[in-house]
């Protein structure tokens, strides 16, 4: 049991000392902003065939932002406009991050 408890003590000592480092959960410096350009394809499969564009491929033009709640999460959205058939398409969603080159 002594044992246990100096684990547990060491491994409170080394979360402490790194959250120490990390950014408050409220900062400027977790969020980005960006604007950004796509070639969007739409496919009709299934039943949900009608709910698909009568169009099948656009340019989209749009607003992107991302929010780091953990170092490999983020809170994220976006606003997108097509530029041929004027269609507006929000959305809201998490990321997690699975690789990113140079991490140990």
């Amino acid at each position: 049991m002594k044992k246990l408890v100096i684990a547990f003590a060491l491994v409170l000592v080394a979360a402490s000392a790194h959250a120490a480092t990390v950014e408050p959960i409220l900062s400027k410096k977790r969020l980005s902003v960006a604007a950004g350009l796509n070639y969007a394809a739409f496919s009709r499969v299934g039943e949900s065939a009608s709910l698909t564009p009568p169009f099948s491929k656009e340019w989209e033009t749009g607003l992107y932002g991302a929010y780091n709640l953990t170092p490999r999460l983020s809170l994220t959205g976006s606003t997108v406009l097509g530029l041929d058939n004027k269609l507006l398409r929000s959305s809201v969603g998490l990321r997690v991050r699975l690789f990113r080159g140079g991490d140990n």
